[in-house]
């Protein structure tokens, strides 16, 4: 049900299970996305994720099969996304070029009108919902209880980025596109999650038991060592675990590996944005160290303008136009790409 203003309650997102026996066009989005996750929760291995990064991870470039090395601007990368459109995404229909623009614009609203590098007050204790503050350890609820965002990163001074990190955070699922060769959805898009360590049950679809196919399910459970943490160590943190592959982990490594001026907090956000089970659910803490937990605020922020921005309605021509200067100006700002660097052959051009 949706307000009538035509703009969806935080409640009607991320809802898989609604009743669509009247609604034909929102039962076949869900088969769609249910879809996807059954063959992602199904195929997404320890084996997969370490073969997708030997692909496209490479120190000198993505190689095409014509056997090219691909070379694409911000703007390039963008255009492309105006012809993707997320499948396990039950919140919209429409092409990620859009989602993008929105998020931006989301968290633009955050910043201060008068100074766009300054971020208003926002307590850190307001990001949290009341489920997910009382799971956290009370450590961390001491150093969040009266921080706000520019407390708690004192070191950020200029928050211009976070727009601009809005705009990009999806442009890894330019893997979908046939330039890029063409990976399917279940490879590229939906809930992120740790490959090699047991399945929580946080995971969405978790009940329709889509993760007892997949060949690492006993491996994952380490039913041969014992250890109730898969491969890994007791609260290793996230960067020392393999996640599912797809658009985050690619977008991350995308922009971290061009010259830039974002800070480190900017590709943890694009890296962990899917990591539903996590930052929503609060599983895999077991996982988490100290760089994981105080960054979670941040991440959830990020989130929610990630999530309650979408709307089915494209912007004007007029209203693009508008912004379109902005988002040049803050990409000139962050990407220059003009530094001498084995990832940037070409001024303007960037490592795919």
């Amino acid at each position: 049900m949706q307000q009538r203003n035509g703009k969806k309650r935080q409640a009607d997102f991320r809802n898989y299970n609604d009743d669509t026996e009247q609604n034909p066009a929102k039962k076949a989005k869900l088969d769609e996305v249910k879809a996807t996750y059954e063959k992602g929760q199904q195929t997404q291995t320890l084996a997969h994720v370490e073969s997708r990064k030997k692909e496209y991870k490479q120190t000198d470039g993505y190689t095409d099969r014509n056997g090219n090395k691909v070379r694409m601007s911000v703007k390039d990368i963008l255009k492309l996304l105006e012809s993707i459109c997320d499948s396990s995404d039950p919140d919209t229909s429409e092409a990620q070029s859009l989602h993008s623009l929105q998020t931006a614009e989301s968290l633009k609203e955050h910043l201060d009108p008068n100074d766009l590098t300054k971020i208003k007050n926002i307590p850190v204790k307001d990001i949290f919902t009341q489920e997910r503050w009382n799971q956290l350890p009370n450590a961390y609820k001491t150093k969040f209880k009266n921080a706000t965002l520019a407390s708690l990163y004192s070191h950020i001074t200029d928050w211009s980025w976070l727009p601009l990190i809005g705009l990009l955070h999806d442009m890894g699922k330019v893997l979908a596109h046939k330039r890029m060769g063409g990976l399917k959805q279940h490879e590229v898009v939906g809930d992120t999650f740790p490959v090699g360590a047991p399945f929580a049950p946080a995971n969405v679809y978790y009940k329709d038991r889509f993760f007892e196919k997949n060949p690492d399910l006993d491996f994952s459970k380490s039913k041969s060592t014992g250890n109730r943490f898969g491969i890994y160590v007791k609260h290793c943190g996230f960067d020392e675990v393999e996640m599912s592959w797809g658009h985050d982990e690619y977008g991350a490594w995308l922009l971290e590996n061009n010259i830039n001026h974002f800070p480190a907090e900017a590709f943890y956000l694009i890296k962990y944005h899917s990591f539903y089970p996590w930052h929503k659910g609060g599983a895999y803490s077991e996982l988490a160290n100290d760089k994981d937990y105080m960054t979670l605020p941040l991440l959830i922020f990020f989130q929610k303008s990630d999530l309650y921005s979408k709307r089915d309605t494209p912007y004007t021509k007029q209203e693009l136009k508008e912004k379109k200067e902005y988002y040049e100006q803050l990409t000139e700002k962050y990407i220059p790409c003009r530094e001498p660097t084995p990832y940037n052959l070409r001024p303007g051009k960037m490592l795919l």
